[in-house]
């Protein structure tokens, strides 16, 4: 059943998970919310027994969710995190009927409802599938498992290796060329590496993407990972590049994180800061280098 806020835009501040961007985030934030959820909702909750599913999530926080029920009507909910059934009257819900509605509960709890949209232009943006600010740091730290510093617990090497040699596959006809993969790695976050070389590029130089072992995630360099800023990156990266790498990796289902920002100090709960003191961990040594 349709509803009311299948064509709402959400304020910036929300992961949207009915957007191919967004929905990035489906494996490791939905799964973690949808099982808590189902821990709290207790009988006599107004969501005990009804079908739903999570549309949206507040960051960074993520205490709040956004939720369409199976007959069109719309929930927000607060989660307490408490791990066990609740008392009937939480975690705190409210059932909205309304844009009006929607905007004044999120305005109550601190979110901006942003009513400027950027106009279309009528040229599709290359980087769309590329998750950055905000979300990319909520996606890295919601992957990074203190215990698991190769590889998740979950870690399905024939399906991330299958993956990788399709995406192989997929870049040498987009780019009519044979790319150079490397597939020989141990001992590291990082999975595999595929190179396109600079005669096949309307960059003129080779472009590098990196897949790593955590969340399909997987990250375009210019030349060689580490050689540019973020700015220097898209001001040689050509738009046609962009356009056939990225949608390849957006069709495959990868998700996609810019490189530079991981070069940022690594401040996550491991001990991979320990183990790397002498170079420095940074947050690319923890998904895509050798360890």
């Amino acid at each position: 059943m349709t509803s009311w806020i299948d064509s709402l835009d959400l304020p910036e501040r929300w992961i949207d998970l009915r957007r191919r961007r967004d929905r990035v985030a489906r494996r490791t934030l939905v799964a973690r919310h949808r099982r808590e959820l189902r821990r709290e909702i207790a009988p006599g909750h107004v969501l005990h027994g009804r079908a739903w599913e999570i549309i949206g999530l507040g960051v960074p926080a993520r205490d709040d969710a956004l939720l369409r029920l199976s007959d069109g009507a719309v929930a927000l909910v607060h989660l307490t995190w408490g791990g066990a059934q609740e008392p009937p009257s939480w975690p705190m819900t409210v059932l909205v009927t309304s844009v009006d509605e929607l905007r004044a509960e999120l305005e109550d709890r601190g979110y901006e409802w942003d009513e400027v949209r950027a106009a279309p232009t009528g040229r599709p943006d290359p980087y769309a599938c590329v998750v950055d600010g905000e979300l990319m740091w909520s996606l890295l730290r919601s992957l990074d498992d203190p215990d698991h510093l190769e590889v998740p617990s979950d870690f399905d090497h024939s399906a991330t290796r299958k993956l990788f040699d399709e995406l192989v596959g997929r870049l040498d006809a987009a780019f009519a060329c044979r790319t150079n993969a490397d597939r020989h790695v141990e001992d590291a976050s990082l999975h595999a590496r595929v190179s396109i070389p600079s005669a096949a590029t309307e960059t003129g130089e080779p472009l590098v993407v990196s897949v790593s072992n955590f969340g399909s995630l997987a990250t375009v360099a210019v030349t060689n990972p580490g050689a540019y800023s973020q700015d220097e990156f898209k001001e040689r990266l050509a738009a046609r590049d962009a356009a056939r790498i990225y949608a390849t990796l957006d069709s495959l289902g990868y998700q996609v994180v810019p490189e530079a920002p991981l070069w940022n100090d690594y401040d996550g709960p491991s001990a991979l800061a320990a183990l790397d003191a002498r170079h420095g961990a940074t947050w690319w040594t923890r998904f895509f280098d050798y360890l």
